[in-house]
């Protein structure tokens, strides 16, 4: 697919979405490049390619059962009123980067989620599974006072979300990427407002390609940011995450936190940065992320970044890469471990410090069931 070729589609999913600026953007910048610096150690041809095959399905790839959740296709007046007013023209905004921009212009499906303030104890909750023949887009707007969690499963596919979470609202986003042969772009871009909060667990596994780009804008004050997960790969498969966390605002927390096992011929590449504007004064801000290889062939490209322009702050960033610890290994065999079953430990105990939970610890396969 070229520049040219996406100047000739006529939308015909939500034609309500203003197309004209994201049309600019390909004009301008033109398709990603491989080894651009955005793009160094990915190819994002495959990616391209893969958009020429999407069908338009409005299907139901999305399930809520809590009345405080309200879910309608982007097709629909409702969502073109809702984003309208809560959005405004952000929503038409895309913005800076060709993949958005291929996103929109080639939109298939999607839908926007509003949550309501509710005085429940549990938390709401929308599924999303995976949709891997379509070009997606979803608004998530969490409005004062409310919380919403969402379970997202993948396998696949061209995924944009687009999160708005007002004063005092809480968003929990866990993210299962399954094993899968085929190529995967997901990007999430999320604004998060005074006291309020935003979680994203994030479980990746081997595809053949997957692109995860994740933005975070910090606007309010007494806001708290938390965005971890890990990766397992094996074979010959490629994960490549692109992190921003961007403190705009003074008083706010953000950590950053991602354990990578990377085995056979598989590539990890991982690019964490946090920026802290000048007047985002009083914050903290850690990240970190560790990888260990489990085969000579095996690839971990990392690049932690810390961008400060205050003066008051806490922060801190790394990053490693090795493998397991021999002596570790010696003495669990000198307990009469085999040799197998120490490492799946070791292994283990290393992922299980960002897995949070039962869905994600089954995903990166670190449940202990290698046989003495």
């Amino acid at each position: 697919m070229t520049t040219s070729e996406t100047s000739t589609l006529i939308p015909s999913f939500a034609p309500w979405l203003n197309r004209t600026e994201a049309q600019s953007v390909l004009d301008e910048l033109g398709l990603p490049r491989y080894r651009s610096e955005p793009w160094k150690y990915t190819n994002p041809q495959p990616l391209i390619d893969e958009i020429a095959n999407f069908v338009e399905v409005d299907g139901d790839t999305i399930t809520s059962l809590d009345d405080e959740i309200e879910v309608c296709s982007l097709s629909s007046p409702r969502a073109k009123s809702l984003a309208k007013t809560k959005l405004g023209s952000s929503v038409e905004r895309e913005q800076y980067s060709p993949m958005l921009a291929l996103n929109l212009v080639n939109l298939t499906g999607g839908f926007l989620i509003r949550a309501e303030p509710n005085d429940r104890s549990s938390t709401p909750l929308v599924t999303i599974e995976p949709a891997m023949n379509r070009c997606e887009r979803f608004i998530v707007i969490v409005e004062s006072g409310a919380t919403l969690q969402l379970e997202e499963t993948c396998d696949g596919g061209n995924r944009v979300f687009e999160c708005l979470i007002e004063e005092g609202a809480t968003l929990i986003h866990k993210r299962f990427q399954k094993p899968s042969e085929t190529v995967e772009y997901g990007h999430i871009c999320v604004q998060v407002g005074t006291n309020s909060s935003y979680r994203l667990d994030q479980f990746s596994t081997g595809a053949a390609l997957r692109r995860n780009e994740i933005v975070v804008d910090i606007q309010g004050e007494g806001a708290r940011v938390s965005v971890e997960g890990g990766w397992r790969l094996m074979d010959q498969t490629h994960v490549d995450s692109q992190i921003s966390v961007n403190h705009l605002a003074p008083r706010s927390e953000s950590g950053m936190k991602f354990h990578g096992v990377v085995g056979g011929r598989s590539r990890a590449v991982f690019n964490g940065r946090i920026h802290i504007a000048r007047d985002a004064q009083h914050t903290s801000a850690h990240l970190t992320n560790k990888n260990i290889l489990t085969s000579d062939t095996a690839e971990v490209y990392t690049k932690p970044e810390l961008e400060i322009y205050a003066d008051d702050v806490a922060c801190s960033h790394g990053a490693t890469s090795g493998q397991l610890d021999e002596d570790q290994l010696l003495y669990m065999r000198t307990r009469g471990i085999s040799k197998n079953r120490s490492r799946e430990m070791l292994l283990k105990g290393f992922l299980n410090e960002v897995v949070t939970d039962t869905a994600g610890s089954r995903l990166l396969g670190v449940s202990n069931t290698a046989q003495p």
